[in-house]
């Protein structure tokens, strides 16, 4: 029901403590009863009928629900017609809640615009079914002008379960810009970066960016451990006064990361010692330094197998 304005409606009825509800294959959106019912007392008819979370909506968009709030609707999905029944009971719904613990242990990005509207996509490294990822299905998008984020599967949860690289599309939806985008990463054997136009940022434990305009995509590429060596070109270039280098290692390395001025000279070591295979980044504060050319210095020799060597030099400027 869409109302052109706030306002506070009476309901008035005889208080309802159980009700069956008619699913059909799908998304369905049901209601609740006179109290608060928790979802882990619903029971489904016939059992593994329920195929997602109850999913509600509120001004940062859908989340998942633990309790069925009178008055309020969820979009539930479910894999074949059924029934549930909403009551105070013991018995325990089946098959999406397996899932919640993964989710809340899993790796975050959470995307707030400037009207202080936060959505969180979840996303890391599991040994998932392809039809397990069904469970993280959010329902059909809302209507225009409302705040929405998924990643363009249509689920906010993403996995890889080999160390194969994927990529993963993020939409967002009638958000007011700015926005700001901020990560937490709990797993370790996973390499994640997000690219935002042609900005390729690597997430590493947690930190924040904003992103000014909707013009810009973005994109979440995920990644297990590298085949091969590289050094990426530094972000931002030029810069002042900090910029990134992103590496990364295929295997366990002694690796010297040195920056050069225009004669030869070393003038800072941003990374020496011993370095896990995996995806790295420094970071250079050049304040203090000229402005002008200099040249960064990358050389890897893995420990078990020395002749697994790489050597690659990259130019970069600072402008004051």
């Amino acid at each position: 029901i869409k109302f052109a304005q706030n306002e506070s409606i009476n309901l008035v009825g005889d208080a309802v403590q159980t009700e069956t509800l008619s699913v059909s294959q799908g998304w369905n959106l049901v209601g609740g009863l006179t109290y608060p019912v928790p979802v882990s007392t619903t029971v489904e008819i016939p059992s593994g009928t329920v195929a997602s979370h109850f999913y509600g909506y509120n001004q940062n968009g859908y989340y998942r629900s633990d309790t069925i709030q009178p008055g309020l609707g969820y979009w539930i999905k479910a894999h074949a017609p059924g029934e549930l029944i909403l009551a105070d009971t013991t018995t325990a719904l089946s098959s999406p809640l397996q899932f919640t613990t993964l989710a809340k242990t899993a790796n975050r990005v959470t995307i707030t615009d400037a009207q202080n509207r936060s959505a969180v996509l979840n996303f890391g490294k599991a040994d998932l079914p392809a039809t397990s990822m069904a469970n993280f299905e959010l329902p059909p998008p809302p209507p225009p002008g409302l705040f929405d984020v998924r990643f363009s599967s249509g689920r906010d949860f993403e996995v890889i379960n080999d160390d194969s690289d994927r990529e993963f599309p993020i939409h967002i939806s009638s958000a007011k810009y700015p926005i700001a985008i901020t990560w937490e990463l709990i797993q370790k054997d996973i390499s994640a970066t997000l690219d935002i136009g042609d900005r390729k940022i690597l997430l590493h434990s947690s930190g924040k960016i904003k992103v000014h305009t909707p013009l810009e995509t973005i994109t979440l590429a995920l990644a297990g451990v590298p085949n091969h060596f590289s050094l990426e070109q530094n972000y931002p270039n030029p810069f002042n006064p900090r910029t990134e280098i992103l590496y990364q290692l295929p295997v366990q390395s002694t690796v010297t990361l040195e920056v050069y001025n225009i004669l030869g000279q070393v003038v800072t070591i941003l990374s020496k010692g011993i370095y896990d295979a995996g995806y790295h980044v420094a970071e250079w504060n050049a304040d203090g330094f000229t402005s002008g050319v200099y040249f960064y210095r990358l050389e890897a020799t893995g420990i078990q197998h020395p002749r697994d060597s790489f050597v690659q030099v990259r130019k970069m400027v600072v402008i004051k």
